[in-house]
């Protein structure tokens, strides 16, 4: 029988399942949206029984759109968004909606938490800064400002920790999700005491630690019937969003890196050992197969593009699909740099290289002589200069690459990844790949079934689709706007915190 795998990728605004052969070749796909609650600033949220419905949506029309049969189905792997956080009951209901990386409301807790722990000593066991977007500051939180809804709550868990729950019962995390919650010690890959202490519970308010590619079985009859495949479907449980972005990538040799701009954007490497900067602008997560993944990541990718759509230019939500391309054309428009305008794209609060949550949104530069087209070039560009940022920390730390490649929603649009392969110096390589966080998921369920022994088998199944080459011209304007985009950000550290903390004044005097 031919082999069939799907892909299910829980993003932050949407769930997509895809269905792939052994060799990754794509026979269909399908989506789901919910909306990112933000009903305050600082807030990000997710309602999880939405998630568990759209992820039932995804695969039911990706089965259908496939014309599978329920048997055709060998085996299904998640791709998951990370660190997200929620409480949940004796009986596995919600106690609270999924606070997820751009929920920043814990900003307080970890900045007491850095004070009061050795924040660098738990920054190298367990390749996480002190953070608001990580589990112990966001429990540190609801215990303190939730007391009640801290004393019912018999679990935190992940958002993929609850689907994974709702849809079989199991009550299990992977490595690679723990990783991103800031409560796993890398070396010996288990919980870490100091974490939970920050946070304040035990480990049995955690759940059961499993290898990436362990195969799950069980699918509660109900949902077997509404997706359309046998109850007996394996599933792998599969890693994070991020780290199969690389893996799906094909970007799993020494000296490969991945750039990856969806919602946030990261750049990452893979190595054989947990690696962490000297400098603390970087983490580690692990991927499975025994490979990590040292890297680093911005809140403010894609999200920030949506934003200016949706929110600043108004498009109406029936002509927004096609919106992009229209932006792009308008940027296109304008030189590189913007003429001089500079975006600061600190809507989400920051994650790497320097971990402040308070950081906010700047546009500076303005004039007369900047209209819609400089905007839109400017945010592009704002939120590339945030990616050379982080990929310098990690070129720091595992040295030159010899290949970046592209992953993400952006490597749809032609402009943003000339404007970052300008910014970072370097060619890009376009993978054929475009679902490359379900291809990594698919993947593992794929190593879970035994057809493949190891990672390193993925390389030849991803062709390059197109490349790149950097403009020096632009380049070398670039870098003058990125050192005067730095001394910006580092002068207005002050302003930051006092904005975000009046921010916050107002949110607790609305409620």
């Amino acid at each position: 029988m031919k082999i069939r795998v799907i892909g299910l990728d829980i993003g932050t605004t949407g769930t997509r399942a895809v269905v792939f052969d052994e060799l990754g070749q794509v026979y269909a796909s399908a989506s789901c949206d919910y909306p990112l609650l933000v009903p305050h600033p600082g807030y990000g949220e997710q309602e999880p029984d939405s998630i568990v419905r759209a992820v039932v949506c995804a695969l039911k029309d990706a089965v259908a759109r496939a014309a599978l049969r329920p048997e055709e189905v060998s085996a299904i792997g998640v791709s998951a968004v990370m660190h997200s956080t929620l409480a949940l009951d004796r009986e596995g209901k919600p106690l609270t909606n999924a606070w997820t990386w751009v929920d920043t409301r814990a900003a307080p807790q970890a900045t007491r938490l850095k004070r009061e722990h050795e924040a660098a000593a738990y920054y190298v066991r367990s390749g996480c800064p002190v953070h608001a977007m990580y589990t112990p500051a966001k429990v540190a939180h609801i215990r303190e400002t939730l007391p009640d809804i801290f004393a019912r709550a018999d679990r935190f868990a992940t958002i993929k920790e609850y689907v994974l729950w709702r849809l079989f019962g199991a009550r299990v995390i992977d490595y690679g999700i723990a990783s991103g919650s800031g409560c796993l010690n890398m070396e010996a890959k288990d919980w870490d005491a100091e974490a939970l202490a920050m946070a304040g519970i035990g480990r049995e308010r955690l759940a059961e630690l499993v290898e990436p590619t362990t195969l799950i079985q069980g699918l509660k009859p109900e949902f077997a019937r509404e997706i359309g495949v046998s109850a007996a479907v394996p599933l792998a449980v599969g890693s994070s969003d991020g780290t199969l972005s690389s893996l799906g990538s094909g970007a799993v040799a020494p000296g490969q890196m991945t750039a990856m701009i969806g919602t946030s954007g990261a750049v990452r490497a893979i190595t054989d050992r947990p690696v962490v900067d000297p400098r603390g602008r970087t983490w580690c997560y692990y991927l499975a197969d025994d490979r990590w993944v040292p890297g680093a990541a911005i809140n403010n990718g894609g999200i920030v593009y949506r934003w200016l759509r949706d929110d600043i230019l108004r498009v109406p939500e029936a002509a927004r699909e096609d919106a992009y391309q229209a932006m792009d054309e308008a940027a296109a428009r304008v030189p590189a740099g913007a003429h001089g305008l500079v975006f600061l794209p600190f809507l989400a609060g920051e994650r790497a290289p320097f971990w402040n949550a308070d950081a906010r949104g700047v546009l500076f530069g303005l004039s007369l002589r900047h209209g819609q087209g400089h905007l839109v070039r400017a945010t592009l560009e704002g939120v590339a200069y945030r990616m050379f940022s982080i990929f310098a920390a990690l070129r720091d730390i595992a040295g030159p690459p010899h290949e970046v490649r592209a992953a993400g929603g952006f490597t749809k649009s032609r402009l943003w990844l000339q404007i970052l392969a300008d910014i970072f110096g370097v060619r890009l390589h376009v993978p054929v790949v475009a679902e490359a966080s379900a291809w990594g998921a698919a993947y593992l369920a794929l190593m879970g079934l035994g057809v493949y022994r190891s990672i390193d088998q993925m390389l030849p199944l991803v062709p390059i689709a197109s490349q790149v080459p950097f403009d020096p011209a632009s380049h070398d304007r670039y870098q003058r706007l990125f050192e005067l985009y730095m001394r910006l950000y580092w002068h207005l550290q002050d302003q930051f915190t006092e904005i975000s903390s009046l921010q916050r004044e107002e949110t607790a005097n609305s409620r």
